[in-house]
């Protein structure tokens, strides 16, 4: 099934900023009572340069009922971005590394370079961010309540989320039929 996102990346001047958007935004979802939707993720960069996730929530998408593995476009889109995001997850949770990266895969493919050049430009300078990946009937108004005190960019792309759950599905496959050598 081909669903439409768009990508509403808000910039902050620190983390805390970021949480408080991401907090506001979840309200409207709740508000609406599309809370099981809502896709976002702060991010926050080090002194290095290297960024780590702030607050995350999962899309839990069509997998609700058969694995517990969720996945996010928006943290895809990070992770796209920032690489060393991924080292915010522990070596437990290599079932989730796995489906972060082949989101965020999906993402670099369906944004592109033009889309993913837009987005980083616009991250570079700040400390802070809030990506939100929407579907069309909230877009807006997550876009206005953004937009209203933060710079914002927007990307849209088209995402087959049955090919995600595929992912997720053989990520999760494949790590429960590999052996443990964790003895050695």
């Amino acid at each position: 099934m081909l669903v439409e996102y768009g990508f509403v990346v808000a910039t902050q001047s620190d983390l805390s900023e970021a949480d408080a958007d991401f907090s506001a935004i979840e309200g409207i979802y709740e508000e609406r009572d599309v809370g099981t939707s809502f896709d976002a993720v702060t991010i926050a960069k080090k002194a290095s340069g290297e960024a780590r996730f702030g607050r995350r929530h999962h899309q839990v998408g069509p997998l609700v009922h058969e694995q517990p593995v969720g996945w996010s476009l928006a943290g895809g889109l990070a992770a796209a971005l920032y690489p060393s995001v991924g080292v915010d997850l522990a070596s437990g949770w290599l079932v989730d590394l796995e489906i972060l990266s082949s989101v965020a895969g999906t993402v670099q493919r369906g944004l592109g370079r033009a889309g993913l050049t837009a987005v980083g430009e616009h991250l570079d300078g700040r400390s802070a961010a809030l990506i939100t990946a929407c579907t069309h009937d909230i877009e807006r108004t997550v876009e206005e309540h953004l937009g209203a005190s933060r710079p914002v960019v927007v990307r849209h792309m088209t995402v087959d989320v049955d090919d995600i759950a595929q992912l997720c599905t053989r990520a999760v496959r494949n790590r429960t039929t590999e052996p443990d050598h964790s003895d050695r």
